[in-house]
């Protein structure tokens, strides 16, 4: 007869369990960002203990996705238009860097992995796949920002993009900008493919910042940021300096 399994054991696995799906919820809109989370109704919704629920929600605030109050309890962690600029300035730097280091050390299996996941991507982007061009983008970048075998880099961008992404589901992008971003996705490939550092780095920081420019002005249209910009947009110019790395495309200013 098997030994039960202790009780230790199972609360961490419930804690391990919850805390994915909690944060799936939060990453995919399902709980809105400044939304209370109360340990009873989450214990009901997950079908846990409270125990787990606790922990998890620990765990979500070291992340930065949940917000622990004095006299309130937790709540989904919002984030205005002035943090997620800084973000996404952040999300360049170490992007551009990685692409650059991706250049250096992909090797053919990578290389398969990151020109599948860019296909997959347009593919989604044209039959209209919000949930699939959402991951197939993630896959494509967490394999480049990856290709060094450091974790650092890859948790920084995926912190960010967790925090980030009730704001960029909001406001997500149109067909015309995903329609560049299979471009840019392109001449990313192309640059690390010919292991040129210099214009992988370009190609992806540009890319980011596209996104950016994208999203600032879809938010100022919708009247939701109100006032000039919180940061000047000419510092995010990155200079052309082949179409291969660009797509054809400078990062715009204001």
């Amino acid at each position: 007869m098997q030994d039960a399994m202790p009780a230790s054991s199972v609360v961490s696995t419930a804690y391990s369990r919850v805390t994915e799906l909690i944060h799936r919820d939060i990453v995919e809109g399902r709980l809105q960002p400044d939304s209370r989370l109360k340990v009873v109704d989450l214990a009901r919704q997950y079908g846990v203990s409270p125990s787990p629920i606790r922990e998890a929600l620990q765990q979500l605030q070291a992340e930065g996705l949940v917000v622990l109050l004095p006299n309130r309890g937790a709540v989904v962690r919002g984030i205005d238009a002035r943090e997620f600029m800084h973000m996404m300035h952040v999300r360049a730097a170490v992007e551009g860097m990685q692409a650059r280091i991706c250049a250096a050390v992909a090797d053919g299996k990578l290389l398969t992995v990151i020109i599948h996941a860019a296909g997959r991507f347009a593919e989604a982007v044209e039959a209209g796949d919000r949930d699939g061009w959402f991951e197939w983008n993630r896959r494509f970048h967490n394999a480049i920002n990856g290709a060094d075998g450091g974790a650092i880099a890859l948790e920084v961008v995926e912190r960010a993009n967790g925090v980030m992404a009730a704001f960029r589901r909001r406001w997500a992008p149109g067909l015309e900008r995903r329609r560049l971003a299979v471009r840019e996705h392109d001449a990313i490939v192309s640059a690390i493919r010919a292991r040129d550092g210099e214009s992988a780095e370009q190609a992806a920081r540009v890319h980011v910042l596209n996104s950016l420019h994208d999203i600032v002005e879809r938010v100022r249209s919708e009247g939701a940021w109100q006032g000039p910009l919180p940061l000047d947009l000419r510092t995010a110019r990155v200079k052309k300096k082949s179409s291969r790395a660009t797509g054809g495309r400078t990062v715009k200013t204001k």
